[in-house]
């Protein structure tokens, strides 16, 4: 398709994992999920803002 992308896959981390508000916390763990995970959603957030700004530019 020609539009830059990358994909990462989180072992052990759920859908909106890196969503760490409280509501979203306590969503996951109402529904069985467990993602507490701190080194993959930094690294995650470190992965996102490195693409972002590759192509964005930096803020």
């Amino acid at each position: 398709s020609g539009v830059p992308h990358e994909v990462h896959i989180y072992p052990g981390c759920s859908h909106a994992f890196m969503n760490t508000s409280p509501e979203a916390v306590k969503r996951r763990k109402e529904m069985g999920l467990t993602d507490e995970n701190q080194a993959a959603i930094d690294l995650a957030w470190s992965r996102f803002s490195t693409w972002m700004g590759r192509f964005l530019g930096s803020a």
